[in-house]
């Protein structure tokens, strides 16, 4: 059985798997190119394409190239993770659409720098995670 969470973050990518399948199996693979524009897609206008892409070390001649394949392990799981902190954002935050606009704007807690950019790393994502979470709990701060 899935997480909630993860259904939710399979769901940003459009994808349904069968039973015995989970997330960390379609990383595995690689996410489906379409499926990967379709979620960046979905982040704009709130987050640029191409930031989205920088962040995830993915090039738009990669995504022109690979058009009907799948994406490597590396690049589905940067795509994921962002995914997934997206996902909590919207659960501490309200929306999507404010999550969106959140993981956009410079951050005082991460000395100025913009959520979204910090995903790059998986050290950045934490620190990510970390603020929503204070947020979710109402910590100032």
């Amino acid at each position: 059985m899935r997480a909630i969470s993860e259904d939710r973050i399979l769901e940003q990518f459009q994808l349904r798997l069968g039973s015995g399948r989970s997330l960390s199996d379609v990383v595995r693979a690689g996410l489906p190119t379409k499926n990967a524009c379709k979620f960046i897609e979905s982040t704009s206008p709130s987050v640029p394409f191409d930031t989205l892409l920088r962040v995830a070390g993915v090039s738009r001649r990669t995504l022109e190239r690979r058009a009907a394949m799948r994406l490597q392990p590396d690049q589905s799981d940067r795509l994921v993770r962002i995914a997934r902190v997206i996902d909590f954002a919207e659960e501490s935050i309200g929306t999507r659409p404010q999550a969106l606009a959140w993981m956009n704007v410079p951050n005082r807690a991460l000395q100025g720098a913009r959520p979204i950019e910090e995903l790059d790393t998986d050290a950045g994502a934490k620190r990510v995670e970390t603020v929503l979470g204070r947020l979710r709990e109402g910590v100032v701060g």
